[in-house]
């Protein structure tokens, strides 16, 4: 009993499953039925890029955003719009659009609504419609086609959205290339200016260090031009000291000569006068015989020592010689 409710249960999910699944492909061609509708019947009357609509155009509205079908903006006195409904539309849904469609139309729009004959939206989206025809009469209109021509319709949608397809794919590509392209560019730019920001900051460098071996050679020049110019002022300075030296000495001798000079006349002259004053005091004998035997100090020097009047042969001569022969030795 336990298997058969498993059994029951999982064929009921697969159903489910599956039931899903086949609302979910009704809905996905309806919308894709939808869409080439409104693809094929905008090429067909005209609606296109080229001249001047533009698809899924949305516009903002008291009652909330507005998403158009095609829409064809000059200025504010050339708007118009488009609607395309081949299949019925949730009347809840149909009731909101045409709510906002009213709010355009008393703005100054233009709108058309295009549907498959046949297919009924409800009582009071139908009433609405018609409502919008009578309030803007010159404003929005309600087309028809057949089924004939929404079969045709949705066939040229499906090949214009195919050839789109293939001409988003080949710009796709296209686009990459040139991505591609321009992204190498990029890089090789890139390199160049990595490699001239490398070299420029390599000469910047070499500049820098001859700057640097320029200031180094200066210093080292300066620094040699001071050392000399030093050595040159302490010759210079020894040798002016070695002459000052030199003649402060030469003026020291100078001075001890003259002192010594001044003090060996001083010493003359007292003697002399000291010699002087003692043959005052003596008999003309004495003092005749004292300065023939001791000249006055001074004169041996003047006029040297004469032989001794002594006992030697010599002296014997020198006595008996007459005083004026004798040089002046004796004192007159």
């Amino acid at each position: 009993m336990v298997r058969a409710s498993d059994d029951r249960q999982r064929r009921r999910a697969e159903e489910e499953r599956q039931r899903r699944a086949r609302e979910a492909a009704r809905a996905r061609s309806r919308i894709d039925k939808g869409r080439w509708f409104h693809l094929g019947m905008a090429a067909k009357r005209g609606e296109t890029r080229e001249n001047g609509w533009v698809t899924e155009f949305q516009v903002n509205t008291l009652h909330g955003r507005r998403r158009l079908d095609t829409a064809r903006v000059h200025d504010e006195r050339n708007r118009h719009f488009a609607e395309y409904k081949s299949g019925r539309t949730p009347e809840k849904d149909a009731l909101e659009q045409l709510k906002k469609d009213r709010e355009l139309l008393e703005q100054g729009w233009c709108g058309t609504w295009v549907r498959v004959e046949g297919v009924n939206f409800g009582r009071s989206v139908e009433k609405e419609l018609k409502k919008l025809e009578r309030d803007f009469r010159d404003q929005f209109d309600v087309v028809f086609v057949t089924e004939q021509e929404a079969r045709e319709a949705i066939q040229r949608g499906q090949e214009l959205e195919r050839r789109h397809q293939r001409e988003l794919f080949s710009g796709a590509e296209l686009r990459a290339r040139e991505e591609r392209k321009r992204r190498l560019e990029r890089l090789k730019e890139a390199e160049r200016t990595r490699a001239a920001a490398a070299q420029a900051i390599e000469k910047k460098k070499q500049r820098e260090r001859e700057e640097q071996e320029r200031r180094r050679a200066r210093e080292l020049a300066a620094a040699e031009q001071a050392r000399q110019q030093r050595a040159r002022e302490e010759q210079e300075r020894q040798q002016q000291a070695r002459e000052q030296s030199a003649t402060a000495e030469q003026a020291r001798a100078r001075e001890r000569e003259e002192s010594d000079r001044a003090a060996a006349q001083q010493r003359e002259r007292q003697a002399r006068e000291a010699y002087e004053r003692a043959r005052l005091r003596l008999p003309r004998e004495v003092s005749d015989l004292l300065a023939r035997s001791y000249p006055v100090p001074g004169d041996e020097v003047r006029g040297g020592p004469g032989p001794h009047a002594g006992h030697t042969r010599a002296g014997r001569a020198e006595r008996s010689r007459d005083p004026r022969e004798r040089g002046g030795r004796e004192r007159q």
